[in-house]
């Protein structure tokens, strides 16, 4: 009989397992290495700016293990800016026309 992480590795190939808890979309429980995942952030600078109040707070699972409502994350993402041209005139580097 396989392991489980041999199992996992047979069912998802050389990708790894999600280790997100599914309670349903919304209410998903996301774990840091997702957080860092999802984000493209890294653990510090995740959590510099939880300290300075501009990244959602994660939530007490347990006594020694802390998850983020991927609700929160996503949303967190939506309201970050965009960056780079915001025309197709700018994107083809025309510039903004003059009045």
């Amino acid at each position: 009989m396989e392991s489980p992480k041999a199992e996992a590795e047979v069912l998802y190939g050389a990708v790894r397992a999600p280790r997100t808890l599914h309670l349903n979309r919304q209410n998903w429980i996301a774990r840091l290495p997702d957080v860092i995942e999802i984000t493209g952030l890294a653990r510090s600078t995740i959590m510099n700016l939880i300290k300075a109040g501009e990244f959602p707070r994660p939530i007490q699972l347990s006594p020694r293990t802390v998850g983020w409502r991927l609700s929160e994350i996503e949303k967190w993402l939506a309201d970050r800016p965009v960056t780079g041209a915001t025309t197709s005139q700018e994107a083809q580097g025309a510039g903004p026309k003059e009045g």
